[in-house]
């Protein structure tokens, strides 16, 4: 079994469990912050249009995610969805730190490629990254803070 860290569209239960062929909040194991490091919107889609979420070394922040208790195989079925295989994320065992200061280790995904700058994270992907805050039960001002940055890179891009 491996902790399985989602800090993006897998924090969302329904897209995860669509992935690992399991419902997600079945192996749900809670929220966990991963200090020292921040998210952005820096991770371009495939199509170019879309940046998806990343997170990168950064040690005045901090971001919160949920952590999902996975086997090899749903591990497989997370590295073919983050186009692991195809190079495009690469794996990290990061230290988490639960409100309570439960520690765990777990693995999340760096992104390979990234643009300079935040880019706009279509209504789609925002609207699963929206659920999965809730779906995660991630701290109030924590997804406050990502639904404002959300609303500000998608009001930028309509500028």
């Amino acid at each position: 079994m491996f902790n399985y860290f989602a800090y993006g569209s897998c924090m969302n239960f329904k897209s995860l469990s669509e992935t690992i062929q399991e419902n997600a909040a079945g192996i749900f194991a809670g929220a966990f912050m991963l200090p020292k490091y921040d998210l952005l919107f820096n991770y371009p889609s495939t199509n170019g249009l879309d940046c998806f979420l990343n997170i990168e070394a950064n040690h005045t922040a901090q971001v919160w995610g949920g952590v999902f208790k996975i086997n090899d195989s749903q591990l497989n079925q997370i590295r073919v969805r983050e186009a692991f295989f195809k190079n495009r994320y690469a794996e990290k065992e990061v230290q988490l730190i639960r409100e309570d200061g439960k520690e765990i280790r777990a693995l999340t995904y760096i992104a390979n490629y990234t643009t300079p700058e935040e880019g706009n994270p279509g209504s789609r992907y925002a609207a699963l990254v929206k659920q999965g805050l809730k779906d995660c039960q991630l701290p109030d001002h924590y997804r406050q803070k990502i639904e404002d940055k959300i609303f500000a890179l998608t009001s930028r891009i309509k500028d």
